[in-house]
C-alpha cells in the first residue's frame, strides 16, 4: 500500500506493508494523504495479541485515525489528539454495536485492546503520536555515506519509549486502546520534529513490536562482567533494503511500498516472523531530492571512467557496391 501526496513536484515517498505467520494477522497498517493540506503520513496499530478481537481493534484504530488525517482542518497537533481519542470510542462503540453477540464470560478488560503509531509529514516538520510499543525511528537522509561495516548507522534516532513497565519481572503495557481505557490511557505522546530540509532531509520508519521495540531489547553482562546490548537484525536488514531501493529502483511510493514487501519476506526466510511485523515509511520530499542527485554524481563519475561510444547507425549499401568497394582496395 502507498501513497502520494497532493503536491507532484514536493511529495514524499510513502508506504507500509505487513506480513505475518499467524492465521489471523492483528496488525493494520495504512497511508493517508490530505486531498488539500500538505499533511501525509502512515498510520500502524497492533493488536494486543493476548486480547479478544485485537485484529479488529487495530483495523478500527488504523481506520479512524487516517479519516481523521485525511480530514483535518489545519497542521496542529490539535488534530491528532483528537483523532486517538476518536479511535478509541469507535472501538468501544464497536463492543456496544456488539454487545449481544459477544461471549458471556469475555473480559472486556482483555478484549479490543491495540497499540497505535503514527508518523506524519508537514511542510516544515515531521510529527509522531504514539500509544503503547513498537518503534519509530527518525533516520537522517545521509544514512547512506555509512560503510558497509556500520550496520547500525548512529544518526537514526528511536523516538517511541514505550507505554510499558514492569511488573513482577513482566513487561506490561500501561496505555492502548480498548473498550475500558480510560481517556489517559488512550491519550498519544506526540513529538514534532523539525526537518532538515536544507541538508539531508528525513525518513520515518514506524514498526511494530514485531520489527523492533525497546522494551522488548536484550541487555546483559558476559562472563567478564562486560555490559552488552543485541542490536536488531530485523532493523539492519531493514536499512540495507533501503539503501538497494534508494540506488537502484524507481524513486516512487509504488516502488518503496514493493521494497517493504520484500524486505518482509526476507525477515520471514530469515526466520525473525514469530509476531506479526508491520513497517511503515515516510521519506521527505528533500530526502528523495538528495538521493536523485547522489545518483545523478554516481553515474556523471562512472560516465568519466567508462565514457559512452555513441553507435552511429548507416543505411546498409547494396552487395554489388561492397563487392566493387573491395576490388579498389586490392
Amino acid at each position: 500500500m502507498s501513497e502520494t501526496a497532493h503536491d507532484p513536484h514536493q511529495r514524499p515517498l510513502i508506504a507500509v506493508a505487513t506480513r505475518s505467520r499467524k492465521a489471523v494477522n492483528q496488525d493494520a497498517a495504512a497511508v493517508a494523504c490530505h486531498p488539500d493540506l500538505p499533511l501525509a503520513g502512515v498510520v500502524v496499530a497492533d493488536g494486543l495479541g493476548s486480547h479478544f478481537g485485537a485484529n479488529e481493534a487495530a483495523r478500527i484504530a488504523v481506520t479512524t485515525v487516517t479519516e481523521s488525517i485525511e480530514s483535518a482542518h489545519d497542521t496542529t497537533s490539535q488534530w491528532l489528539l483528537s483523532a486517538f481519542a476518536a479511535a478509541r470510542l469507535e472501538i468501544e462503540r464497536l463492543v456496544c454495536d456488539r454487545s449481544e453477540t459477544l461471549p458471556a464470560e469475555l473480559n472486556l478488560a482483555e478484549a479490543f485492546g491495540t497499540t497505535l503509531l503514527c508518523g506524519m509529514d508537514m511542510p516544515d516538520r515531521l510529527m509522531v503520536g504514539y500509544v503503547g510499543n513498537g518503534a519509530i525511528i527518525h533516520l537522517r537522509g545521509d544514512f547512506l555515506a555509512f560503510p558497509p561495516t556500520q550496520l547500525l548507522p548512529w544518526n537514526a534516532v528511536n523516538y517511541l519509549n514505550p507505554h510499558s513497565r514492569m511488573v513482577r519481572g513482566t513487561n506490561v503495557l500501561y496505555k492502548w486502546l480498548g473498550p475500558q481505557t480510560t481517556a489517559a490511557q488512550s491519550s498519544p505522546t506526540v513529538l514534532e520534529i523539525a526537518k532538515d530540509d536544507s541538508f539531508v532531509g528525513d525518513l520515518l520508519l514506524v514498526c511494530s513490536d514485531g520489527i523492533s521495540s525497546l522494551d522488548q531489547t536484550p541487555i546483559g553482562l558476559d562472563a567478564d562482567k562486560r555490559m552488552w546490548i543485541r542490536a536488531d537484525r530485523s532493523v539492519a536488514m531493514l536499512y540495507a533494503h533501503l539503501k538497494e531501493f534508494i540506488a537502484h529502483e524507481a524513486l516512487t511510493s509504488d516502488a518503496l511500498h514493493v521494497c517493504l514487501e520484500h524486505y518482509l519476506l526476507d525477515l520471514d526466510a530469515a526466520h525473525l516472523v514469530g509476531d506479526d511485523c508491520t513497517i511503515g515509511v515516510v521519506v521527505t520530499a528533500a530526502a528523495v531530492k538528495g538521493f536523485e542527485s547522489r545518483r545523478s554524481a554516481a553515474e556523471a563519475l562512472a560516465n568519466e571512467d567508462h565514457p559512452r561510444f555513441e553507435i552511429v547507425h548507416h543505411r546498409p549499401r547494396s552487395r554489388v557496391c561492397q563487392c566493387a568497394d573491395d576490388r579498389d582496395r586490392r
